[in-house]
């Protein structure tokens, strides 16, 4: 196991497969967050790079995440908030 989420801080249920940057770092996704896995000496390192709040930008994050040819991450949420997409800075 890389992480155990706590579903308070970094997000709850994780459904999608994991997609490596050219870096070698992970990026998933939880039912509510966007996160990236770090690799280090002592293990993996985990940040949320956007945990959804339902009333302004959605929830239920059933896929996983994508890069563009930039190197620019995407994902959607299926539910609440508005309609639009999240973007990394990347």
């Amino acid at each position: 196991m890389l992480h155990s989420f706590d579903c308070a801080t970094d997000g709850c249920g994780s459904y999608a497969g994991l997609t490596f940057d050219a870096q070698g770092n992970l990026y998933g996704t939880t039912l509510d967050s966007v996160f990236e896995l770090t690799p280090g000496s002592g293990g993996w390192t985990l940040s949320v790079v956007h945990l959804f709040t339902l009333l302004s930008d959605g929830q239920g994050v059933f896929a996983g995440v994508t890069f563009d040819p930039a190197g620019k991450l995407y994902g959607t949420a299926i539910g609440g908030g508005p309609t639009t997409a999240v973007q990394s800075s990347n």
